[in-house]
Protein backbone atom coordinates (compact mmCIF):
# COMPACT_ATOMS: atom_id res chain seq x y z
CA UNK A 1 0.00 0.00 0.00
CA UNK A 2 1.06 3.59 -0.62
CA UNK A 3 1.81 6.06 2.28
CA UNK A 4 -0.53 8.34 2.48
CA UNK A 5 2.02 11.32 2.73
CA UNK A 6 3.36 10.03 -0.55
CA UNK A 7 1.86 10.97 -3.96
CA UNK A 8 2.49 8.30 -6.76
CA UNK A 9 3.92 10.31 -9.74
CA UNK A 10 1.37 9.16 -11.86
CA UNK A 11 -1.27 10.93 -9.89
CA UNK A 12 -2.45 13.93 -12.14
CA UNK A 13 -0.77 17.07 -11.09
CA UNK A 14 -3.31 19.39 -13.32
CA UNK A 15 -2.60 22.71 -14.65
CA UNK A 16 -4.87 25.82 -14.62
CA UNK A 17 -3.18 27.13 -18.10
CA UNK A 18 -6.13 28.50 -20.65
CA UNK A 19 -7.39 31.98 -22.36
CA UNK A 20 -10.74 32.85 -23.40
CA UNK A 21 -11.43 34.34 -26.64
CA UNK A 22 -12.60 37.69 -27.39
CA UNK A 23 -11.36 41.17 -27.71
CA UNK A 24 -9.55 41.54 -24.62
CA UNK A 25 -7.58 38.59 -23.81
CA UNK A 26 -8.61 37.09 -20.51
CA UNK A 27 -6.91 34.00 -18.31
CA UNK A 28 -8.36 31.06 -16.48
CA UNK A 29 -8.17 30.81 -13.21
CA UNK A 30 -9.59 28.78 -9.95
CA UNK A 31 -10.17 30.02 -6.71
CA UNK A 32 -8.92 28.38 -3.43
CA UNK A 33 -9.35 29.25 0.05
CA UNK A 34 -9.75 33.49 -0.97
CA UNK A 35 -6.80 33.47 -3.59
CA UNK A 36 -7.28 32.81 -7.57
CA UNK A 37 -4.84 30.28 -8.75
CA UNK A 38 -3.33 30.33 -12.34
CA UNK A 39 -0.66 27.57 -13.68
CA UNK A 40 0.69 24.90 -11.64
CA UNK A 41 -1.48 23.79 -8.97
CA UNK A 42 0.57 24.08 -5.68
CA UNK A 43 1.58 20.93 -4.16
CA UNK A 44 -1.01 21.23 -0.50
CA UNK A 45 -4.17 20.96 -2.94
CA UNK A 46 -2.64 17.98 -5.09
CA UNK A 47 -2.13 15.97 -2.15
CA UNK A 48 -5.44 17.00 -0.74
CA UNK A 49 -6.93 16.09 -3.84
CA UNK A 50 -4.54 12.70 -3.71
CA UNK A 51 -5.68 11.77 -0.30
CA UNK A 52 -9.48 11.88 -1.01
CA UNK A 53 -9.19 10.18 -4.38
CA UNK A 54 -7.22 7.74 -2.59
CA UNK A 55 -9.60 7.18 -0.09
CA UNK A 56 -12.39 6.84 -2.54
CA UNK A 57 -10.44 4.14 -4.91
CA UNK A 58 -10.22 2.38 -1.32
CA UNK A 59 -13.89 2.29 -0.27
CA UNK A 60 -14.91 1.55 -4.13
CA UNK A 61 -12.45 -1.52 -3.99
CA UNK A 62 -13.87 -2.61 -0.70
CA UNK A 63 -18.01 -2.28 -2.40
CA UNK A 64 -16.53 -4.28 -5.76
CA UNK A 65 -15.30 -7.02 -3.38
CA UNK A 66 -18.43 -7.00 -1.07
CA UNK A 67 -20.82 -7.25 -4.32
CA UNK A 68 -18.04 -10.37 -5.72
CA UNK A 69 -18.73 -11.93 -2.38
CA UNK A 70 -22.62 -11.16 -2.13
CA UNK A 71 -23.28 -12.71 -5.85
CA UNK A 72 -20.24 -14.89 -6.70
CA UNK A 73 -22.28 -15.41 -10.47
CA UNK A 74 -21.47 -11.96 -11.17
CA UNK A 75 -18.32 -11.50 -12.61
CA UNK A 76 -15.14 -9.14 -12.00
CA UNK A 77 -15.58 -7.09 -14.81
CA UNK A 78 -19.47 -6.46 -14.51
CA UNK A 79 -19.16 -6.02 -10.99
CA UNK A 80 -16.43 -3.25 -11.91
CA UNK A 81 -18.26 -1.68 -14.91
CA UNK A 82 -20.80 -1.14 -12.52
CA UNK A 83 -18.98 1.21 -10.04
CA UNK A 84 -17.65 2.60 -12.82
CA UNK A 85 -20.89 3.45 -14.20
CA UNK A 86 -21.81 5.14 -10.92
CA UNK A 87 -18.92 6.79 -10.68
CA UNK A 88 -19.64 8.28 -14.00
CA UNK A 89 -22.78 9.18 -13.21
CA UNK A 90 -22.39 10.97 -9.45
CA UNK A 91 -19.47 13.00 -11.61
CA UNK A 92 -22.10 13.64 -14.17
CA UNK A 93 -24.68 15.01 -11.52
CA UNK A 94 -22.26 17.23 -9.67
CA UNK A 95 -21.95 15.04 -6.61
CA UNK A 96 -18.35 14.28 -6.79
CA UNK A 97 -15.80 16.45 -8.03
CA UNK A 98 -13.84 14.65 -10.12
CA UNK A 99 -11.83 15.49 -13.25
CA UNK A 100 -11.01 13.40 -16.31
CA UNK A 101 -7.22 12.73 -15.73
CA UNK A 102 -8.40 11.93 -11.75
CA UNK A 103 -11.45 9.78 -13.07
CA UNK A 104 -8.84 7.65 -15.13
CA UNK A 105 -6.27 7.53 -11.97
CA UNK A 106 -9.18 6.71 -9.45
CA UNK A 107 -10.33 3.63 -11.91
CA UNK A 108 -6.90 2.16 -12.46
CA UNK A 109 -5.95 2.38 -8.63
CA UNK A 110 -9.76 0.94 -7.28
CA UNK A 111 -9.15 -2.01 -10.12
CA UNK A 112 -5.29 -2.18 -8.60
CA UNK A 113 -6.41 -2.84 -4.91
CA UNK A 114 -9.41 -5.21 -6.35
CA UNK A 115 -7.36 -7.33 -7.65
Amino acid sequence: MIEKHEIPDDFPRGELFGAAAGSRTEMLVQLHDRFYLCGVIPEEIVRERYLVIEDLAQQLALCCSRRAIEDPSWSFQHDFETMCRGVRQRIAQGIWSISDPEYEWLIRRTKAIFE
